[in-house]
């Protein structure tokens, strides 16, 4: 009626891995393009939220914003190192796996959107912004935020397409 962990059966916990890479990309004498690489090989490990069919049990809900803020972090500290070396390509799939993982994060919308501007991809950057536009609209019922509405009007004058955004139409009245 009980059971135990076979510790002669080898295994791997994502976690863990997740966990090993961070900590190996904040080890001081590594070079930024190291410290890169270990945070890409961690964001690409994490699947998203922890043990999710189990999320109602108390004992996960802070391990799961512990994880959460983690890869918030990394995603953050890889755009920093990629802004410096202008790697926006690099950047994108970084990018590509954050809002995939939190699809409603405004942060990441606006990453991935810079980087769009950055590699002059102004269609895919539009389309970004009004997916996160809507969202942010129709679900939470509040307003984009200045740095997204920045990106947006450069997007446009890039495209030079006819406004259609009706709050930026009555800023402008």
């Amino acid at each position: 009626g009980t059971y135990q962990w076979n510790s002669e059966i080898s295994c791997e916990v994502d976690t863990e891995i997740f966990e090993e890479n961070i900590r190996k990309s904040e080890q001081k004498e590594l070079s930024e393009d190291e410290q890169a690489y270990w945070l890409e090989q961690a964001i690409f490990s994490y699947k998203g939220d922890f043990l999710p069919k189990n999320s109602v049990e108390l004992w996960i809900v802070p391990l799961q914003t512990y994880y959460e803020g983690l890869f918030e972090k990394s995603v953050r500290r890889y755009y920093y190192i990629a802004q410096k070396k202008e790697d926006f390509v690099s950047m994108e799939k970084i990018c590509y796996k954050a809002v995939q993982i939190d699809q409603f994060s405004e942060d990441f919308y606006i990453m991935l959107i810079e980087c769009f501007c950055r590699l002059k991809k102004y269609k895919e950057a539009l389309e970004a912004y009004e997916k996160i536009a809507d969202f942010l609209y129709d679900q939470l019922g509040v307003s984009p935020s200045e740095r997204l509405l920045e990106l947006y009007k450069e997007i446009m004058g890039e495209l030079n397409y006819v406004e259609q955004n009706l709050m930026l139409i009555d800023q402008d009245l």
